[in-house]
C-alpha cells in the first residue's frame, strides 16, 4: 500500500502520552520488584535446603543420596500470605469487641452505682425533709476510700 492510501497515525495528546509513560514506569518497576522478589527467593530457597541437608546429613548415614526440599509455588505462598492476613484481621476485630465490651460492662457499672447513689442521697421523709443518715453514711464512704 502507498503512503497515500495509509490513514495518517491519530497524535496522542499530552494527557494521553503522560499516561502511557506513567504506565510504562509502573510496569518496569513492577517487573524491576519481581525480579528482586524471585532473586532473594532463589538465594532464600538454596539457604533454607543446604540447612536442611546438613540437618538430615549429620542424622542420615553419609551413603544416603541428599533430598530435595520441594519449591513453595508463588499461588501456595499467596494462600498462605492470604491466610496470616485474614487471621491478623480476625485477631484485630476480636480484639476490637472484647475492648469494646468492656468498656460497655464499665459504663454499665458506673451508671448503676451513680444510679444507687443518687437513690440514697435523695431519699426523703413523708414531710418532704432530705434524711441525713443516708448522705452522712455516703459522705463516710467517700472518705473511707480516699483513705485507702
Amino acid at each position: 500500500m502507498s503512503r497515500e492510501n495509509q490513514k495518517p497515525a491519530k497524535r496522542l495528546k499530552r494527557n494521553d502520552l503522560i499516561a502511557q509513560r506513567e504506565r510504562q514506569k509502573l510496569k518496569h518497576k513492577l517487573n524491576k520488584e519481581m525480579r528482586k522478589e524471585r532473586k532473594l527467593n532463589k538465594n532464600e530457597t538454596k539457604l533454607d535446603s543446604k540447612k536442611i541437608i546438613n540437618e538430615q546429613d549429620k542424622v542420615s548415614n553419609a551413603n544416603e543420596t541428599k533430598s530435595r526440599v520441594p519449591k513453595v509455588s508463588s499461588y501456595k505462598k499467596a494462600q498462605m500470605e492470604y491466610e496470616r492476613k485474614d487471621a491478623e484481621k480476625k485477631n484485630k476485630i476480636e480484639e476490637a469487641k472484647k475492648c469494646h465490651q468492656e468498656k460497655q460492662n464499665a459504663l454499665k457499672n458506673y451508671k448503676n452505682s451513680k444510679k444507687k447513689k443518687f437513690r440514697n442521697l435523695c431519699k426523703k421523709t413523708k414531710n418532704g425533709q432530705i434524711l441525713m443518715g443516708r448522705q452522712i453514711d455516703t459522705l463516710l464512704d467517700k472518705i473511707e476510700k480516699n483513705n485507702k
